[in-house]
């Protein structure tokens, strides 16, 4: 009987904690941090256009509360099914994601407090550009091609979306604009052209280049796999 009350406290505490919290509660708002500060959220580049943040949640593994305070577009890696609690609020389930899955916060309101666990048996992926300043460049955007289209467009970005067959590659485009690239899928990608200003380690699933306003390229798929990539212009 004993160990029964024990289930039960911890179940209603626990219970409590993710659907229980309302605004007004009496509950305390945790500490939350800016979302380049939350330990799975790892900042590995800043400039004064971006911060891109490659975020990995382990099975298991719950965030701190984070802050959103910029915009930003970015693409899933790996899914997994999650669930997400705003600060003062309760506990929503999601469905997993597919991977490629476009993640822009255009709409959203900010600053945006949450954080997010991983309910799932794989790794949570995720690799994000914040918008810290527009390039102020007008550009047309690029033809679209066999290889490459226009996903999206918004105030701050143009996402495009690049396919490649083993042994393809797109021709030769140019970004008038500064931007992000980022490889969804595994496989080994050949970089021709102009030098980026900065890149992860290697070609594989989560790799990513940033590249200066006028950047010119060819990307060529040299690997045995299909290779998708994701090509973000800041505007």
């Amino acid at each position: 009987m004993i160990q029964m009350r024990l289930r039960v406290a911890t179940y209603v505490l626990v219970g409590c904690s993710l659907s229980c919290a309302r605004p007004g509660a009496g509950v305390p708002k945790p500490a939350a941090v800016p979302v380049y500060a939350e330990p799975h959220h790892h900042l590995e580049y800043e400039s004064k256009f971006v911060r891109v943040l490659d975020v990995v949640i382990r099975p298991g593994d719950t965030t701190r509360f984070h802050i959103h305070a910029d915009r930003h577009a970015g693409v899933l890696i790996a899914g997994a099914r999650t669930w997400g609690q705003i600060v003062g609020g309760g506990a929503l389930a999601v469905a997993a994601s597919s991977i490629g899955s476009i993640s822009d916060n255009s709409s959203d309101a900010l600053p945006l407090t949450h954080r997010v666990a991983n309910i799932d048996t794989v790794d949570f992926h995720l690799v994000l550009g914040q918008f810290l300043a527009a390039s102020g460049i007008d550009a047309p955007t690029i033809a679209p091609d066999r290889t490459m289209q226009l996903d999206r467009e918004t105030a701050r970005s143009r996402v495009y979306r690049v396919t490649l067959a083993p042994g393809q590659s797109t021709g030769s485009h140019r970004h008038a604009q500064p931007g992000l690239t980022i490889q969804v899928t595994a496989g080994t990608v050949t970089w021709d052209g102009d030098a980026v200003a900065a890149r992860s380690v290697g070609s594989r699933a989560g790799a990513w280049w940033w590249r200066e306003a006028g950047h010119t390229h060819v990307l060529r798929n040299t690997g045995q796999l299909p290779i998708r990539l994701v090509e973000i212009d800041w505007k």
